[in-house]
């Protein structure tokens, strides 16, 4: 695929910087020339289920296994450290995704009515129930993914993130995933050392489909030509770029140029708005 996005969930911090300020750069940026927020989602703790479903990659980098919290369960363990962190209110989390509207735990408890049928009279009992980290089928991560044309570079930025939960109608039937609740994030600048003592999990989750351009909300673009026009055209003339193989964004092999132009010997890039070539992706500006 043309883009590659890696979220490593370890680098996400909390904070309380409003949404808006952490694209407000971006989009004064005079070379910073298209950008568009996306969202996607991500299997976290399952990798036989991302790799069933084709979604994404799951790499673990570190695994410590916290016993108060995921008990041994170990495939489990970012469910259980956000289901703990949500319901005893240790961090802020929303009901939305631009994260204004604040909830509290108490409004995610579970309640089922249930009417015994033995009893002659109409009594109703009513249980309340808390989710468990098996509750958790996967993560919507929303982001910002924009374009530098003096750069020529691609870069992303993580805004939010939300659990998944299974939702259900009255006959039981699943209605599918929709987000529990949002948590606020920022990437970390500057990787942190997997060794610090204070890291005690990391996985390393790697999308296995390009960035659909048609279906990203577009928050600034200067020109027609941005971004896959410009992008496309300094790939195929620009010798001094480097470029990678997309089956590479582990080990991040390089591609030759001349392997590079091989790839553009059928491509018209003066009419490849919305192509995206599945041979090469550009390194991801770190931000």
């Amino acid at each position: 695929m043309f883009i590659k996005k890696c979220v490593l969930l370890s680098l996400l911090w909390f904070n309380a910087v409003p949404i808006f300020a952490q694209i407000d750069d971006l989009l004064k940026n005079k070379n910073i020339t298209w950008v568009a927020e996306i969202s996607t989602d991500f299997y976290v703790d399952n990798p036989d289920l991302a790799e069933e479903k084709g979604t994404n990659s799951i790499r673990t980098l570190k695994l410590l296994p916290n016993l108060k919290v995921s008990g041994s369960d170990d495939r489990l363990e970012f469910s259980s450290i956000m289901l703990d962190v949500i319901l005893k209110d240790k961090i802020p989390f929303y009901a939305d995704s631009n994260c204004q509207n604040k909830i509290f735990a108490k409004a995610l408890i579970r309640v089922d009515t249930i009417s015994p049928c033995f009893s002659p009279e109409p009594t109703a009992y009513v249980i309340s129930q808390v989710y468990e980290p098996t509750d958790f089928k996967a993560y919507r991560i929303r982001q910002i993914l924009f374009y530098n044309a003096k750069t020529v570079q691609f870069g992303l930025r993580t805004l939010s993130f939300a659990p998944l939960i299974n939702i259900f109608d009255e006959a039981g039937d699943s209605l599918g995933l929709r987000p529990l609740c949002w948590i606020k994030a920022e990437d970390i600048q500057r990787q942190p050392r997997l060794s610090s003592d204070a890291i005690t999990w990391a996985r390393l989750l790697s999308t296995r489909k390009s960035c659909e351009f048609n279906k990203a909300k577009i928050l600034k673009k200067v020109s027609t030509d941005m971004p896959m026009v410009h992008f496309l055209t300094v790939a195929e003339k620009d010798s001094t770029k480097t470029f990678f193989s997309s089956d590479s964004h582990v080990d991040m092999k390089k591609m030759s140029f001349k392997d590079l132009r091989l790839v553009f010997f059928s491509v018209d890039t003066s009419n490849c708005q919305g192509i995206e070539p599945d041979l090469i992706y550009y390194q991801l500006e770190s931000h």
